[in-house]
């Protein structure tokens, strides 16, 4: 039987390295998945590209042996730190050093980049015991924060980019508010080093991987302990949590590669793997492959597990995907009488209401009324009568409609998904749940329920980042009812952080750090360049060209986007 967890490329770095004898590092570029950087003890710093043998660039400008490496947000730099403390920007497009940030007094044992395109600040942990945060603007250290009592393991950034986390050889968990510069809360239960951690990407949660070969699972509202796993084999190296659904936690260690619902502490799938020194583990959504990185002394290795090969517990990883039914892949429907059918989702909308959300879901996905633009049905019409044989009609009727009805089952399923994670208040989830799925119609019945001028109470400025590429997914398709959806919906949303947005692009530069300044900027910057490209959008033009109601719609929701465009480029 075929291992499910294979190596797909090895990396021979001393053979390419002039001088170099072994690989001390290396991290996997989480945007593309195509790009490795790695270094050495012979103080290089490489960029390699998947599936090529030669790497493409060769940093130098360290001064001992490389400890730490990784990428930027957007991949357009990489960072590197040395035995000596000092961590280096090096600029990719250009292929030079940017800046040299000295402050540490031992090894830069790890580096976390600011987890928004906006490469504003750097945190990196350290053999001297500190956590310092760096202004990569000012390229100088604004915040050193000290307490653990030996080396700093790793550092995370909160997906907010409010807090950062520090977990060090000492066993603490610690939580830095970057707002107040003071330490949240300090997790410990058994001092067992901590080796590796990640944030729940859809929940304030954490979790943590130890010496003791366990992960801890921590809750970051009330700064409790929530779970813990069964010991494994060896120790955690590696942890990241399964972006569709944050309850699916993967950890990495020698020879081992499992499967945890996380918050049952229930092991659901122990994967064969022959691999050691795993570097990197992460969750390549668009391929659907859990892909991992190792180090073996003079070269360092690419793996990849196919996700549907994973036996998941519940709701399987395809779940939340739409399905696009093919003679191959359509389940037979269980067509119940009409007393037996669920009202599930018509109890949902109370729920909704009783937290001062109300929201109607239970809409028709695809209007009757609506139709895919320049496709007339006469057209597909034959041009005289024929003879129907009705027995071989009806069979083709029912096949149709059992096509039918399983895309409508697929669907009330994803807003079911999406209506629990709003309900629960987990406005975040919710949309990169519908991000996730790519389906137009559940996109556009959420949209319009949830977000008009008078619905609109729950949107946040971080949240309209998220919620304006959605509305042009709806604005770029071809049905009209989606146009004037996303339309409507970037109307409301220009309408209500305008000002905001407006007003903090053009105030002037203040002299010092204010973080919360800084955090308010990079979200605005965030919806500007996102209204920006729906303002410049073919799909946007196209439509303003249209003579009905549509085109009155767009060309109106353009003028205004390029007003707004100009207000803020001022």
């Amino acid at each position: 039987m075929e291992r499910r967890n294979q190596k797909i490329q090895e990396f021979d770095v001393a053979s390419s390295i002039s001088g170099g004898t072994r690989c001390t590092c290396a991290q996997l570029g989480s945007k593309s998945y195509q790009v490795v950087v790695a270094g050495d003890d012979a103080r290089n710093v490489k960029l390699w590209k998947i599936n090529r043998k030669e790497c493409l660039l060769n940093f130098q400008g360290h001064s001992s042996e490389i400890t730490s490496v990784c990428f930027s947000a957007h991949e357009e730099e990489v960072y590197s730190g040395s035995f000596g403390g000092t961590v280096i920007v090096w600029d990719i497009n250009s292929q030079r050093a940017v800046s040299s940030l000295k402050g540490h007094m031992a090894s830069c044992t790890t580096i976390a980049p600011y987890p928004s395109g906006q490469q504003v600040f750097l945190a990196t942990g350290s053999a001297d015991c500190n956590l310092k945060i760096w202004d990569l603007r000012r390229k100088s250290c604004v915040q050193t924060f000290k307490g653990h009592k030996g080396q700093v393991n790793v550092v995370l950034f909160s997906p907010d980019s409010r807090w950062v986390a520090s977990g060090g050889i000492d066993g603490t968990i610690k939580l830095w508010d970057l707002n107040t510069s003071k330490k949240m809360i300090e997790f410990s239960l058994n001092e067992s080093p901590v080796t590796c951690m990640k944030f729940n990407p859809q929940n304030l949660t954490l979790a943590s991987g130890h010496q003791d070969r366990t992960v801890q699972y921590w809750d970051l509202e009330n700064f409790g302990h929530i779970s813990s796993t069964l010991p494994e084999a060896n120790p955690i190296e590696k942890i990241c949590f399964d972006p569709n659904d944050s309850r699916y936690l993967f950890t990495a260690a020698n020879e081992s590669l499992r499967l945890w619902d996380i918050e049952e502490s229930r092991l659901l799938d122990s994967i064969e793997s022959t691999w050691r020194g795993v570097e990197d583990l992460c969750v390549n959504v668009k391929e659907s492959m859990l892909v991992g990185l190792t180090i073996n002394s003079a070269s360092f290795s690419l793996w990849a597990t196919d996700l549907k090969t994973i036996v998941y517990s519940g709701r399987v990883f395809e779940d939340i995907r739409p399905i696009i039914p093919t003679p191959q892949n359509i389940p037979v429907p269980i067509v119940k009488k009409p007393e037996e059918k669920p009202k599930k989702i018509e109890e949902k909308p109370k729920k909704i209401e009783e937290k001062s959300r109300t929201v109607d879901f239970n809409t028709t996905f695809v209007p009757v009324a609506d139709k895919p633009i320049g496709l007339e049905f006469e057209d597909f019409m034959p041009k005289q009568s024929i003879e129907i044989d009705n027995s071989k009609a009806l069979q083709e009727v029912s096949e149709n409609h059992s096509n039918f009805l399983t895309v409508l089952q697929r669907r009330s399923e994803n807003v079911n998904l999406i209506l629990k994670w709003w309900e629960a208040g987990n406005m975040p989830a919710a949309l990169n749940g519908l991000n996730m799925m790519n389906d137009l119609s559940v996109t556009a019945d959420v949209l319009k329920n949830g977000l008009t001028d008078t619905r609109n109470d729950w949107i946040t400025l971080e949240l309209c980042g998220q919620v304006i590429p959605l509305a042009g997914n709806l604005i770029e398709s071809k049905y009209e009812s989606y146009i004037r959806t996303g339309i409507s919906v970037i109307g409301t949303l220009i309408k209500q952080f305008r000002s905001v947005i407006s007003s903090t692009l053009t105030a002037p530069l203040t002299m010092g750090v204010d973080l919360s300044r800084e955090d308010r900027i990079k979200r605005c910057e965030v919806c500007f360049q996102a209204f920006k490209t729906i303002g410049e959008s073919i799909g946007l033009a196209k439509n303003s060209r249209r003579e009905n109601q549509t085109g009155d719609q767009a060309r109106d929701i353009k003028r205004i986007l390029d007003s707004f465009i100009a207000e803020c480029s001022r």
